[in-house]
């Protein structure tokens, strides 16, 4: 069955994967890909964040099942060379956070603690506001190099990346059984969700190798954030929901660093290596995962259905719940290829995901190559 997906953002290759790794034979459409996604842009510690309206417990399934193959990936020999690490740091706020506050994903980070006000005052001299705040370690996943090993696992089980502008779900009717779309904010034009207002994001990408933990500073009217990446450290940020313009502003950039250098002194003095913005797509009804059986026009005045599985609106939580949301994907293809009678037999997906995987690593000059490795990772966890 062939199965276009639309998108290359970390939730559109997730999906593709996932596909892919049934068996299915897949190609992913994107106007871009790595380096030049939202998804590269992303801070991407594995936390959850506000996703509109999504169920919690929906939220809490996709981040734990996601967080589950992240372990997996951080245990691995090259977990530098695909950007999945363990990271510890701090989160601190102005306002006190009622105990009742705790997060309910601090029993799935390592070590969550309550910091002392001893510890605050040690730690965050320049910051006299801040009342609380915490400790843990999660998971680091860096766009610019998960992305790209998403991809070369995808084309080395035999998928393709196709990069041209899609103007229409419909223009895939007549080549593929399913469409699957993760196109993000681009949904907002593609299938006129007008519920789909966007954030923009602004971030610094600052030379600092003396920063090894996280930062993270609530304050009364906005929040700082200072994540370091394997070369770099991500300054934020700013949460502007309607705004959906990708333009770098100075005057942020210059404020983004000034509210670093209150948390982490020293920060304005650090080399800024890359400026950036973008617009996550926050939808105001929470995550769209569900099918759609769109109609659409065809020659000689007719219409045609187009089978639609919609996987978008993921705010600023991509990274942190990309599998989950892949894994209720699959299902809901299965389920439409179900309803059409042309769902194949697992025992023929299996075989087919079984010769991916012998041509992935069969590769030529990749030796016990990447594709295979990290098909074994993705497919444990299915």
């Amino acid at each position: 069955m062939a199965v276009a997906v639309i998108g290359g953002g970390v939730v559109g290759l997730a999906t593709a994967l996932a596909l892919q790794l049934k068996g299915y034979e897949v190609t992913v459409f994107a106007e871009a890909f790595t380096p030049d996604t939202t998804s590269d842009g992303a801070a991407a510690l594995w936390r959850p964040v506000f996703m509109g309206g999504t169920p919690a417990a929906l939220q809490a399934r996709w981040g734990e099942e996601t967080l589950q193959l992240l372990r997996r990936l951080a245990g691995r020999f090259d977990a530098d060379a695909i950007g999945v690490f363990w990271q510890s740091g701090f989160e601190i706020f102005d306002a006190a956070p009622a105990a009742a506050e705790l997060p309910e994903w601090r029993h799935s980070v390592l070590g969550f603690r309550t910091l002392s006000a001893d510890e605050i005052r040690t730690m965050y001299p320049r910051v006299p506001s801040a009342k609380a705040g915490w400790f843990y370690t999660s998971i680091m996943c860096e766009g610019p190099k998960y992305l790209p090993f998403l991809m070369r696992v995808f084309a080395g089980l035999g998928g393709r990346c196709v990069r041209r502008r899609i103007e229409s779900l419909g223009e895939f009717r007549s080549t593929h059984d399913v469409v699957v779309n993760c196109v993000g904010q681009a949904a907002r034009e593609l299938c006129g969700d007008q519920g789909l207002v966007g954030a923009r994001g602004q971030i610094s990408l600052l030379e600092a190798p003396q920063v090894k933990h996280f930062h993270l500073h609530h304050a009364a009217d906005h929040l700082t954030y200072i994540i370091p990446r394997a070369r770099v450290v991500v300054c934020g940020g700013t949460y502007e929901v309607g705004d959906r313009s990708e333009l770098v502003r100075e005057e942020q950039a210059v404020s983004i660093v000034r509210h670093a250098d209150r948390v982490v002194r020293g920060l304005s003095d650090a080399p800024v290596q890359r400026r950036w913005a973008g617009v996550r797509p926050m939808r105001e009804a929470g995550v769209r995962l569900e099918i759609e059986c769109l109609s659409v026009p065809a020659s000689g005045g007719r219409t045609v259905s187009v089978d639609v599985v919609h996987n978008y609106g993921h705010g600023g939580g991509g990274v942190t719940v990309h599998w989950g949301c892949a894994r209720d994907a699959v299902k809901l293809v299965e389920e439409v290829l179900g309803r059409k009678g042309r769902l194949r037999r697992a025992s023929d997906r299996r075989a087919r995901a079984g010769a991916a995987g012998r041509a992935a690593a069969a590769a030529p000059g990749v030796g016990e190559s990447e594709a295979a490795i990290g098909a074994q990772c993705l497919r444990a966890h299915l």
